[in-house]
């Protein structure tokens, strides 16, 4: 197309972008998303990332359409459209061959097809689909490579010392996790740190999201209807917890390494699709919801886009566009 990087990177952001909102429209149709999950997509960290050519942004959308679909199967059975079974397999290996902490998420196929009439076809097609994903992760560990100098182990070596040797991984997984300011770094990335993770929020915005998001909980909350959906939820929320775990070992990301105690560059970003399904766990199977309750979730669904996007602008203005060209100048000089 004869086009300029600059050119090329824009052209990519749109597709990203096009590409997920068509899925998100298409997972609105399978199954009403709970209040909570469009409050997620509408937080700073999410549009940036809707915004942008990386793929988490379109990750992110194929959660939402595999969890509609989940939850659309783990309600109507075999009521519902048979091609829903095949598209929760798609979305789940794209997903998984993606980010491979996301393996446990192949419960959710093997779950439905438990409680199906269809239960060896499915079962079978689980199988060979969740074989397909193994296999390519192994290839992917097996035949990624890396810059000369690093000081990091393979992929492969890695996993392999920390099967080996579990209580390593847990403590360095509990060093990690009590080390002085990480878990507050996890809460304000999964909210929005943007650039090289040196540009923040304003602190007001971080404290109304986060109140906003736990109303939006309450108004997404649903007493589960009978013992199907209830050990529905508990599969979301374990695949949720065992997800979360793997973020700290699973390739290709090298957080925790062989003789260090402290994991490094884990991100709160890296936390939005087990956030995703701890939305539907809250919800999924309920009884019926009042509209009163409805139209209040909607109200402050739109008091939290107005927050993130204003704290984001200001965010990004103030950082990108405002900032002192001796601070922030290219290394030839030029702003």
């Amino acid at each position: 197309m004869n086009l300029s990087v600059g050119q090329t990177y824009r052209l990519a952001r749109w597709c990203a972008l096009l590409a997920a909102i068509a899925l998100l429209m298409v997972a609105c149709r399978v199954h009403a998303p709970p209040p909570l999950a469009a409050g997620i997509f509408a937080l700073p960290m999410s549009l940036f990332l809707l915004s942008s050519a990386a793929p988490d942004g379109v990750l992110m959308a194929i959660a939402m359409l595999g969890l509609s679909a989940f939850a659309r199967l783990a309600v109507e059975r075999d009521a519902a459209p048979r091609h829903l079974a095949a598209l929760l397999l798609i979305c789940i290996f794209l997903l998984v061959t993606s980010s491979p902490g996301l393996l446990p998420m192949f419960v959710f196929p093997l779950a439905v097809a438990l409680g199906s009439r269809f239960r060896w076809q499915r079962t079978a097609m689980a199988t060979v689909v969740m074989l397909l994903a193994m296999a390519w992760i192994g290839f992917m560990l097996r035949t990624t490579v890396y810059s000369p100098g690093a000081d990091q182990p393979g992929d492969l070596p890695r996993l392999t010392f920390f099967l080996m040797h579990p209580w390593t991984f847990l403590h360095g997984l509990r060093e990690t996790v009590l080390a002085g300011g990480h878990v507050q770094f996890y809460a304000m990335s999964f909210l929005g740190v943007f650039g090289w993770l040196d540009t923040f929020l304003p602190a007001y915005a971080y404290r109304a999201l986060l109140l906003l998001l736990i109303v939006l909980a309450g108004c997404s909350f649903v007493a589960p209807a009978n013992r199907a959906s209830l050990i529905a939820r508990w599969l979301l929320l374990g695949c949720a917890a065992l997800s979360t775990l793997l973020t700290f070992l699973a390739p290709p990301g090298h957080w925790l390494q062989p003789g260090t105690d402290v994991a490094a560059n884990i991100q709160g970003r890296y936390f939005l699709v087990p956030a995703l399904m701890v939305t539907y766990a809250l919800s999924l199977g309920g009884a019926f919801v009042r509209p009163i309750r409805l139209r209040f979730a909607l109200l402050f669904l739109v008091l939290l886009l107005v927050v993130s996007t204003s704290a984001t602008t200001y965010s990004l203005v103030s950082r990108f566009h405002l900032a002192p060209e001796s601070s922030h100048g290219l290394p030839d000089g030029r702003p």
